[in-house]
């Protein structure tokens, strides 16, 4: 009740409810140079980064009040001697899918902390807005980070000494495969039967719930185990319209339409239980729940819910 009163006020303020943690990629896309006000983990580095906006790392309240006063505080990100590359990322690991991209970002958030990464030698890897937001997303939840530079691919990154202001990196980082597997190892449950899978962390887009509708299709999940995808409401009625949806509800799983990982109800029925996911940010906000997860990529976690585990 709470909640449904907070939103109805909200939209009576101009708010558009489109209850999306990745509405930089449909819902609100800013342009290059634009000054807005951005808060969640994945949005603040794509914008920033991708985009080529400026925003700061704003909190729910702070962006509300920015978008009441058309304002906000002339600091940080916003100026462009704060823009530029404090740590240089090398990458030598294999980045196949956008799992990879998360455990890069969980990987190179705990070595940046709050500094700016900047990545050589992976424009040729033609990254996708889904391998980018999950980057972003880990390096906001591992660390602080709220842009980053790609050399050749993001808009102020055009080659090193723009991206690092003609200054020498503070650092140098070396991500390898090794690296990337510690990150999961560490992190993750101990294989065995599981409880559920949840994914969509970032909210998954629309091609990322048809590559589970595709691996779902003509197939059945395990019984026992809860099958839970979570994307905004846009994407989940164009996968409505598409029948993704009616494949992945046909196999015994369900599309949840603007809501997260984050959300304390789920504790309720998942204490002490063990589910799968592919994102290192939804364990990282739910393990204080006593909720664990096993990490693995998309393709595994639709493995395990048909098996009911590894």
């Amino acid at each position: 009740d709470l909640c449904r009163r907070t939103g109805e006020a909200r939209v009576k303020l101009g708010v558009i409810p489109s209850y999306c943690c990745t509405p930089y990629l449909q819902e609100n896309v800013p342009r290059m140079g634009e000054v807005i006000a951005f808060s969640e983990s994945s949005a603040t580095p794509y914008v920033n980064s991708v985009c080529g906006a400026r925003s700061h790392r704003e909190s729910a309240n702070s962006a509300l009040a920015a978008a009441i006063c058309g304002r906000v505080p002339l600091y940080g990100t916003l100026l462009d001697q704060n823009r530029k590359g404090e740590i240089l990322v090398n990458v030598e690991a294999r980045l196949r899918d956008d799992f990879d991209y998360h455990l890069l970002g969980y990987a190179v958030g705990k070595e940046a902390g709050a500094g700016i990464p900047v990545f050589d030698k992976m424009q040729s890897l033609r990254p996708t807005p889904e391998d980018l937001t999950s980057l972003g997303a880990e390096m906001a939840t591992s660390g602080a980070v709220s842009m980053y530079h790609i050399i050749g691919l993001t808009p102020e990154a055009k080659d090193l000494k723009t991206a690092f202001g003609g200054k020498v990196p503070k650092k140098k980082v070396t991500i390898t495969d090794a690296d990337l597997r510690r990150v999961q190892r560490v992190n993750s449950h101990p294989k065995g039967k599981i409880d559920f899978v949840m994914i969509g962390c970032p909210h998954y887009d629309l091609w990322q719930v048809r590559d589970v509708a595709r691996l779902l299709e003509g197939k059945k999940i395990s019984k026992g185990v809860d099958f839970w995808v979570m994307t905004s409401p846009t994407t989940r009625n164009l996968a409505k319209v598409m029948g993704y949806e009616g494949i992945i509800n046909k196999a015994g799983g369900h599309i949840i339409g603007g809501t997260c990982s984050d959300q304390v109800c789920w504790e309720r029925f998942y204490r002490g239980k063990v589910g799968v996911t592919d994102s290192l940010k939804a364990w990282y906000y739910t393990i204080h729940r006593g909720i664990s997860f096993v990490l693995e990529r998309r393709s595994a976690c639709v493995a395990a819910a048909l098996k009911g585990g590894f």
